[in-house]
């Protein structure tokens, strides 16, 4: 059996977190996904002239997709990356917050001090079920235009290029984009899974920053459980969206057929162009 290996996985890129290519995996017909052709990272705001040279240069990437909220790219915005085109495409605009949520979250954005960051957050009285946030996503409008958009940008890069996909951590909205594409090029839920969940694995360094500077700012242990809630994941929220998806559609392949709109011929398309 198949088990997805970290050091495998993971990509370097100084000031991008969370960054992972997703080669290797087993696919349709005996066949794997091939090495660094499709990248999935947390924001590339933070990211050095090294990095971008390197997804310039040797991972060629063709298309950026950015799954961000428009006020996220407005306070980070994305370096430019030379020979590849920035695309833009926010599947979360339509999640139900009002101003005042808004405003918390744009607040929580741009609050450089981790401890008080999660402390406001607490304060606040923020409460929210990710699983919520996950099946908006996964089944709003937007998410659906979204992700539809997605498989049109991976279907372009796959002939030329390197496709790179990121939110802010790189965790939920491109969690489910990494789910999506590997359930489309045959990867088994077990491994779709297992890539999900690498993101704790990979943001381990930013954790223990987080638990340290959360500590030193307050000996309240409600302040770091808020903080583990925003910045790691749990098979749950994942789980939810697939389990749903093969209720009501068979498969994520059927929902993405259905859904998303792939053919037959899109999927064979996507791949030839990913695996071998």
């Amino acid at each position: 059996m198949y088990t997805a290996n970290y050091k495998e996985q993971k990509v370097t890129l100084d000031g991008v977190p969370n960054a992972r290519q997703l080669g290797g995996y087993p696919a349709a017909d005996g066949k794997r996904v091939i090495n660094n052709k499709i990248i999935r990272t947390g924001a590339l705001s933070g990211a050095s002239e090294k990095a971008a040279e390197l997804l310039s240069e040797k991972y060629k990437i063709k298309n950026v997709v950015d799954f961000r909220m428009t006020m996220e790219t407005q306070i980070m915005p994305d370096p430019e990356i030379k020979g590849a085109e920035y695309h833009h495409i926010s599947v979360l605009e339509d999640f139900p917050m009002d101003e005042k949520t808004l405003e918390l979250y744009r607040k929580f954005l741009a609050e450089k001090e981790l401890g008080a960051r999660y402390s406001m957050m607490l304060e606040s009285d923020f409460t929210i079920d990710m699983r919520d946030i996950y099946k908006a996503l996964a089944f709003s409008k937007t998410g659906k235009a979204g992700y539809k958009y997605f498989f049109e940008l991976a279907l372009e890069s796959g002939e030329s290029g390197g496709l790179l996909f990121h939110c802010t951590q790189g965790k939920d909205r491109t969690g489910i984009a990494s789910a999506l594409l590997l359930s489309a090029l045959g990867t088994d839920k077990k491994t779709v899974i297992r890539d999900y969940l690498m993101t704790n694995t990979a943001c381990e360094p930013m954790l223990d920053k987080i638990k340290k500077a959360v500590k030193e700012y307050t000996d309240n242990e409600k302040v770091l459980e808020m903080a583990m809630f925003f910045e790691s994941v749990d098979e749950s929220y994942i789980t939810c969206v697939l389990d749903t998806m093969s209720k009501e559609y068979g498969s994520p392949l059927g929902y993405i057929q259905r859904e998303l709109g792939l053919g037959g011929a899109d999927i064979k398309m996507l791949r030839d162009m990913y695996t071998k």
